[in-house]
């Protein structure tokens, strides 16, 4: 592990690589082949990603198309020649060292050809391959089940209760303003003219006189103090 000098001085050398791969890659080559030594005289390993940044032999920085050039190579054990048919299910399997390609830089200032490894392959079931139809398998059916209706049962109603309802239904369309017999009599009774209440009127007026006039004879000493059946028609 490295010290905190050995990393103060790696972080300057790979931060002054970058600032100055755009202005002057010269100098960045410098920066770069000055890292790798470091790493090497202390016996560090630099991250993957860092290591691939640039040539191993002399430092310089991979630009694609500018100081570096790219080729896509098949891998060798792509060749249809050195392929063998093998049963091993495990064969079909992809291994971590089976490749699709290769990609090789080519350094321009010292033409370092440096290999990374490409994608992976893409395997075909044998089965494919040897025209062996495969079996689909065969899901089995779902039973759909079916939930009890919520629907609300509906009885027949008897002969009683659609009689309650029918007078319960007479009764509401009755008019609300029913009235008794008596009030009926009341009303269909005419009402006297003003004519004969004048003239009960009168004839109790005369009574009420006749009586008067009497009581006063009787206190005053005179007649008999008895009224007559004479006298009363007399007033009539």
């Amino acid at each position: 592990m490295a010290t905190k000098q050995q990393a103060g001085r790696l972080d300057f050398l790979l931060q002054a690589c970058h600032s100055m791969v755009s202005q002057n890659p010269t100098l960045a080559r410098f920066y770069m082949a000055n890292y790798q030594e470091t790493l090497r005289l202390h016996h560090l390993s630099a991250p993957k990603a860092i290591d691939r940044l640039g040539c191993p032999r002399c430092g310089q920085v991979y630009l694609a198309g500018y100081n570096t050039s790219v080729e896509l190579v098949p891998s060798k054990s792509n060749t249809k020649k050195n392929k063998k048919p093998s049963t091993d299910p495990s064969s079909t399997l992809p291994s971590p060292r089976s490749r699709k390609n290769i990609l090789i830089y080519t350094c321009h200032a010292c033409q370092h050809r440096r290999p990374f490894n490409g994608s992976f392959k893409r395997h075909i079931p044998s089965s494919v391959t040897n025209g062996v139809p495969t079996k689909l398998t065969e899901q089995p059916e779902q039973t759909t089940l079916t939930q009890p209706s919520t629907k609300p049962s509906t009885t027949p109603l008897s002969s009683t209760s659609t009689s309650k309802n029918k007078k319960s239904v007479d009764m509401k369309k009755q008019p609300t303003s029913m009235k008794s017999p008596q009030q009926q009599q009341s009303h269909k009774r005419p009402a006297p003219s003003t004519p004969q209440l004048s003239k009960k009127k009168s004839k109790k007026n005369q009574l009420q006189s006749l009586l008067a006039n009497k009581k006063d004879q009787k206190d005053g000493g005179g007649g008999s103090g008895s009224l007559g059946l004479d006298d009363f028609l007399s007033s009539l």
